[in-house]
This record gives structure tokens, sequence and C-alpha cells, in this order.
């Protein structure tokens, strides 16, 4: 867990839960962004067929705006393969 106030003493909070299942590290993460947004996300990392495979999604929603449907989603997937 962690928290800040800016210089405008604005805050902002999250909190972190991460673990490793199927020799892959998973975490989720929940927190309030400057006050203004709350932030869902998830991601993991692990080992596929040679290489290493990775992805992170976040969610982000207003909470002025909390019962509308104008959050906005960010992703992320990469793949390395490991050449020996």
């Amino acid at each position: 867990m962690v928290a800040k106030l800016d210089d405008n003493q604005k805050l902002t909070a999250a909190a972190l839960y991460r673990f490793n299942k199927w020799n892959t590290d998973i975490q989720f993460l929940g927190g309030y962004y400057e006050e203004r947004d709350f932030v869902l996300g998830a991601g993991f990392s692990g080992l596929l067929f040679k290489g290493g495979f990775r992805g992170e999604v976040s969610y982000f929603h207003s909470k002025d705006n909390f019962a509308d449907t104008s959050g906005t989603f960010m992703a992320s997937l990469g793949y390395e393969l490991y050449i020996r």
C-alpha cells in the first residue's frame, strides 16, 4: 500500500497484491488517482514456449461521473523470444 499528497494536497493512493501461480507472476491493483479517478488493474508475467510472455490492463473511471460509462482502458501484451 502507498499514499501521497501532491503540491495541491490531492491524494493518490494504491494497493497491490501479487503472487506466483503456475510459474507465473500475477498481480492485482486498485487505487485512487489525484482525487479524480478510481483505478483497477491486473498483470501477469511468465514463460511461454521459449520466451517470456507478459501483459497488463488498467481501468480508470472518473469519480465525478461514476454512474456513466466514460471509463478508460489501457492494456499491453508482450512476448520475448529467448535465442541462445
